[in-house]
């Protein structure tokens, strides 16, 4: 998908590499134009910011992760969010959860 929206400086392509040169990608997978600081996801937590490359995560356990985490908190607020994070990070600990592979 073309992003017809002009990117700023500190999104930009390091012309030799071909890589972020500042801490945030852009990820144009879907029409939310997410923005993602380094060793963040993104909005739907399909993509992630891993030193300036943007990658793809493993969407099954994290999506039952997402939905696991549901079942105590029934929103999205500070006290899911942490929930789901201690989720992910408990299933990386278990090597259950790993990010950007099949």
């Amino acid at each position: 998908m073309n992003n017809p929206i002009p990117r700023d400086p500190e999104d930009a392509l390091n012309p030799d590499t071909g890589n972020a040169t500042g801490e945030i990608v852009r990820c144009d997978a879907c029409p939310v134009l997410c923005r993602i600081r380094k060793g963040q996801a993104g909005a739907c937590d399909r993509y992630a910011n891993e030193d300036g490359r943007l990658v793809r995560l493993d969407p099954l356990v994290n999506t039952l992760c997402h939905e696991l985490a549901h079942l105590r908190h029934f929103n999205h607020g500070p006290e899911f969010q942490d929930y789901y994070q201690q989720l992910l990070s408990w299933s990386r600990q278990q090597k259950i959860y790993r990010p950007n592979r099949p």
